[in-house]
C-alpha cells in the first residue's frame, strides 16, 4: 500500500492535497496525545516505559511514519523520537499536519509531561480512530439537523443507532431506517471506511 500511494505522489508540488483521507492529520494527532497521556499515566505510578507501547501511541507513530514517506519526508525513527517530535511546536515536524484546534505553535509535550493542548486532543475510547470517526458521523448529522431545523430527524438518527448500532449497507437503504436518515444520508455517506481491526 505504502508503495503504491509514493508512486502517486509528486513530492516536488507544494500544497498538493495529501493522498489520504482528509480526516487522517487529526486522526494522527489524537492517536498521539492519547497513547501520550497513557503513557504518562503509566510512568506516573511507576511503571517502566517498555514495551508494549500504548497501543493509541504506536498506531499514532505508525501512521505518523506512513504519512511521512508518503510525503518524502523523514519519519521518526522509534518511540523515543517521536516523544522528541512531540516536544517541538507541531510547525518544527517533518510533516505539517493540519487539524482545527492545532496551530503551529501547538507542541504535545511541554517540560517532560502532556501539554495541556495534548490533553485536550485525547478520545478515551481503547479505539481513539473508531470513537473520533463515530463522534464525527453524530456531531455532522447533529449540524446538519440544527441547519435545516429538525430536531425531530436527529432525536429520530439517535434512535436509529440505540436500536441498530451496526448497520450494513442495505440495512441503511431500508424504508424503516430511511425516514430516520435522509436528511443525515449524505454526510454519513461521504464518511470514510473505518478499516477492519485484527487485534
Amino acid at each position: 500500500m505504502v508503495s503504491a500511494m509514493l508512486n502517486q505522489v509528486d513530492h516536488t508540488e507544494p500544497g498538493a492535497a495529501a493522498p489520504w483521507p482528509s480526516d487522517w492529520d487529526e486522526i494522527v494527532l489524537r492517536l498521539l496525545a492519547s497513547g501520550l497521556v497513557e503513557l504518562a499515566n503509566r510512568v506516573e505510578t511507576g511503571q517502566p516505559v517498555r514495551l508494549p507501547y500504548p497501543v493509541s501511541l504506536q498506531r499514532g507513530l505508525d501512521r505518523l511514519s506512513v504519512m511521512c514517506l508518503v510525503a518524502g519526508k523523514a519519519p521518526p525513527r522509534s518511540i523515543a523520537d517521536l516523544l522528541r517530535w512531540c516536544a517541538r511546536p507541531l510547525e518544527d515536524w517533518e510533516l505539517q499536519l493540519r487539524a482545527d484546534g492545532a496551530d503551529g505553535s501547538v507542541r504535545l509535550i511541554v517540560g517532560g509531561y502532556p501539554s495541556r493542548d495534548c490533553q485536550e486532543w485525547v478520545v478515551v475510547a481503547a479505539d481513539v480512530e473508531g470513537e473520533f470517526r463515530e463522534q464525527q458521523i453524530v456531531f455532522d448529522a447533529l449540524d446538519v439537523c440544527r441547519a435545516h431545523n429538525r430536531p425531530d430527524v436527529y432525536v429520530a438518527f439517535r434512535e436509529l443507532l440505540i436500536t441498530m448500532p451496526a448497520m450494513s449497507e442495505l440495512e441503511f437503504e431500508l424504508p424503516s431506517s430511511k425516514a430516520a436518515t435522509a436528511l443525515v444520508a449524505t454526510p454519513i455517506r461521504v464518511m470514510p471506511m473505518i478499516p477492519a481491526r485484527n487485534e
